[in-house]
């Protein structure tokens, strides 16, 4: 703890401040710009921030969520319990776009992303401390805070959203392009003249730089439900484009994907790179669900009655009946490690394409998911 007892004024005049932050750079920085209008006492811990709540009765909290011995949640819980008026300011870093949310849920009066502006901390606390004084029913504040919490959870869920989509689905053609960049190099130095190898991994190069541009087109999509950029494209290349970019996870889990086409040459307008994501995220899951021995993945693609399917099916364990309306959900996974957002972000993709994406799954005898959009005749 940073004992800030030789700064402090201590008039009966000043609010009491309680900052409760680990960085001493922070602490310090903060003492000096509030000092001269404020009585700042700062703790460094969640024991020590409750304690020193409790003994102080503060005008005003000043919280951060990561502390060295647990959560700040801890502290703005025990807060809450016996005290739903005092404002509670927490600072939050962009990883912690979740805890912010739940610290809003538990009565946090405001947010402030670091790093930040120390005045623009200032002025929040003028503003609360304004709002809290003023005497207003405490009805009238707490539908306030309510609704503010609100709109500042809707805020905060489409960044979160929004980041981890995008982490989510760029890894992974990350490192392909990384591996195939310095695979071409090392061809460049060691060969000379036409090579097989190197065509296929500049092929690659280029889909998996394909791919993460039209990450970008897609995340703007998502967030304003705009209409997905769109060209010709025949279902044979759609398809040999979504195995490439799920060759390698198939080889790591040593499952071979089948390839089935019936009128490859048909076309649909479509983002290809859009509908290769879908693809992808369903042959991962499907490489993800069979077992390592027997598993089998197939892709099968087909032009029927006007529109094109595609099909991906595998022999796992299935899924199960109370589960398959949630499937498409946000966040909702049947894997102990799962985001629960591919499945979501697919179907909003082929909302956004004029197709959709529907589930048949059967208990010991695998599933299938299945993409239909119309053709182009």
């Amino acid at each position: 703890m940073i004992d800030l007892t030789h700064t402090r004024f201590q008039t009966a005049s000043k609010p009491r401040l309680l900052l409760i932050e680990d960085e001493h750079s922070v602490v310090e920085s903060l003492s000096l710009l509030l000092k001269a209008d404020y009585d700042v006492s700062s703790e460094s811990t969640v024991a020590g921030g409750i304690s020193q709540f409790q003994q102080m009765n503060p005008a005003l909290v000043i919280l951060d969520l990561r502390l060295p011995d647990g959560n700040g949640l801890e502290v703005l819980r025990e807060i809450r319990r016996g005290d739903l008026q005092t404002p509670v300011i927490v600072l939050t870093g962009y990883s912690s776009m979740r805890t912010a949310e739940e610290a809003l849920r538990l009565g946090a009066s405001d947010y402030l992303h670091k790093p930040f502006d120390g005045f623009s901390l200032k002025g929040r606390i003028e503003e609360l401390l304004q709002a809290h004084g003023a005497g207003k029913s405490r009805e009238r504040q707490v539908q306030r805070k309510l609704d503010k919490a609100q709109r500042q959870i809707a805020a905060l869920k489409l960044k979160a959203d929004a980041a981890d989509i995008f982490l989510h689905d760029a890894a992974s053609p990350v490192i392909t392009v990384l591996t195939a960049v310095h695979y071409l190099c090392d061809l460049v130095e060691t060969r000379h003249g036409s090579d097989k190898d190197a065509k296929a991994m500049a092929d690659l190069l280029m889909n998996s730089v394909g791919f993460i541009s039209s990450l970008f087109e897609q995340n703007s999509y998502i967030e304003s439900l705009g209409r997905l950029p769109s060209s010709e494209i025949e279902l044979h290349k759609v398809a040999h484009l979504a195995l490439s970019l799920a060759k390698q996870k198939a080889e790591t889990h040593e499952i071979a994907v089948g390839l089935h086409l019936q009128n490859p040459e048909a076309t649909i307008a479509v983002n290809r790179f859009a509908l290769a994501r879908v693809l992808l995220n369903l042959l991962h899951n499907a490489i993800e669900a069979v077992p390592a021995e027997t598993g089998r993945v197939t892709l099968k693609v087909a032009a029927v009655d006007g529109f094109a399917e595609f099909s991906v099916i595998d022999n796992g364990p299935g899924i199960p009946e109370t589960l398959r309306e949630r499937i498409f959900d946000c966040r909702f996974s049947t894997k102990t490690d799962g985001s629960g957002l591919g499945l979501y972000i697919s179907k909003h993709l082929m909302s956004g394409m004029g197709g959709d994406i529907t589930l048949h799954s059967e208990l010991g005898h695998g599933s299938r998911f299945s993409i239909k959009i119309p053709l182009l005749l």
